[in-house]
């Protein structure tokens, strides 16, 4: 569509579009070149300071501060500037969270003629699935749950009314930030779980009859997914238990790629032992189905080995893991020269080597000088390729290698050596 519109050649055409950040981050030095490089960039990530401005006045106006409304414009500003890092997003769930919005919307979703939590589940699940950017159809809820989504909603329409949750028996509420709000903040996260388990277990008794039911199951068994659902306090007990559960359903127990959702769990949770054993069986049931190379295991495995050996005294194998993650990111370096992963986890070395600096020898010093050094020469292309997207991270991981081959000079300089 956009080569058709360039082939048009008219000086009196713009186009106006929009995209996620990762999407532009991949996409946008195609972009470049299919225009020329004629393209303008305008980040809608973060507020400007008249933006912030415009907020206060706004929130001031209707009182939407909270606890904060007595608060000077000033700290109103550093606030968002600070503590929001600048994100309407951010600012939005802090409004959410405000106690006479938060005690609105808790009496409008406290249903006390919903003994089996019906209406509940349904809410629940309806955001659940604006999480996973699949609109909640009625239909597909009653799937979901086993029973009639459609039934439970119309008993309970005039109520949800008045919040706009609900028009002409239909969920119409479709926004990620109160999906985020509803989950985290007010509803029971062991009941957030229950209701995602049991979705799960009747996704795999249907999966084979429809594509929109694959996704599902693929998102509610994704550990992002699950991560974002639940709030950070919360995140140790139920997620390891909500893994747990899912392991004995049909279409994970050999899912290779389950395995490094759950390994990717244990691993945010820094329970490396149990992340370890979790690889070895992604490792070998994606060996068991014929993957020669899965990019996002290995990824995620050298993230594995950099954070492990940084964070934890169990290890003792330093360079052994060292050369096995740099061995996984150039190669996907060099496979795929759009890729951003390889980079991402090759901006850890420097907390590994700041971590374990005195623990190596001035020969494992220099192997990983010379490591960092190769890395820097991807980053170096990847500048110099105007048809690959400038991505930030990229960028993070090239000063990250500068830091790395600094903190290594200063270190074998103190021992005579210099490079």
């Amino acid at each position: 569509m956009l080569l058709a519109l360039v082939a048009l050649n008219r000086d009196d055409l713009y186009i106006i579009t929009s995209a996620r950040t990762s999407e532009f981050d991949l996409r946008s030095g195609e972009m470049r070149k299919v225009f020329d490089n004629n393209l303008e960039h305008f980040s809608v990530d973060e507020l400007d300071n008249k933006e912030i401005s415009d907020l206060i006045a706004f929130m001031d106006n209707y009182a939407l501060w909270g606890s904060r409304q007595v608060l000077s414009s000033e700290k109103k500003m550093q606030f968002i500037r600070t503590d929001c890092s600048r994100e309407l997003r951010s600012v939005i769930l802090e409004t959410l969270d405000s106690p006479n919005i938060r005690e609105r919307i808790q009496h409008i979703l406290s249903f006390d003629h919903d003994p089996q939590d019906r209406i509940k589940s349904t809410i629940l699940t309806s955001q659940l699935l604006n999480l996973a950017q699949i609109r909640p159809d009625l239909s597909i809820l009653s799937e979901l749950l086993g029973f009639d989504a459609r039934k439970s909603v119309l008993e309970h329409e005039s109520k949800l009314r008045d919040f706009s949750l609900i028009q002409n028996g239909r969920i119409t509420i479709r926004s990620s930030i109160f999906a985020e709000y509803l989950l985290k903040k007010l509803i029971d996260t062991a009941f957030v779980i229950d209701v995602m388990f049991r979705c799960m277990i009747r996704l795999d008794s249907i999966f084979s009859s429809d594509e929109l039911y694959r996704d599902i199951y693929k998102n509610f068994s994704r550990f992002r997914f699950v991560e974002f659902a639940i709030a950070v306090e919360k995140r140790r007990v139920h997620m390891i238990r909500y893994f747990e559960n899912l392991k004995e359903l049909s279409h994970c127990r050999e899912n290779s790629l389950f395995w490094l959702q759950y390994a990717m769990c244990r691993l945010s949770l820094q329970q490396y032992p149990e992340a370890a054993r979790l690889f070895d069986v992604a490792f070998a049931f994606s060996k068991k189905h014929g993957y020669r190379e899965n990019r996002h295991l290995n990824n995620q495995y050298a993230r594995f080995l950099l954070e492990s050996r940084t964070n934890s005294n169990e290890y003792t194998d330093y360079m052994a893991a060292f050369n096995k993650a740099h061995s996984i990111c150039v190669k996907q370096m060099h496979d795929e020269p759009q890729a951003q992963n390889p980079y991402r986890q090759a901006a850890l070395y420097y907390e590994f080597i700041d971590r374990r600096v005195a623990q190596l020898a001035s020969g494992d010093l220099l192997s990983i000088f010379r490591s960092c050094g190769e890395v820097s020469t991807f980053v170096a292309k990847r500048r110099s390729n105007k048809t690959i997207s400038d991505a930030p991270i990229v960028e993070e991981c090239g000063k990250a290698m500068q830091r790395a081959t600094a903190r290594i000079r200063a270190k074998l300089a103190t021992e005579g050596v210099h490079v």
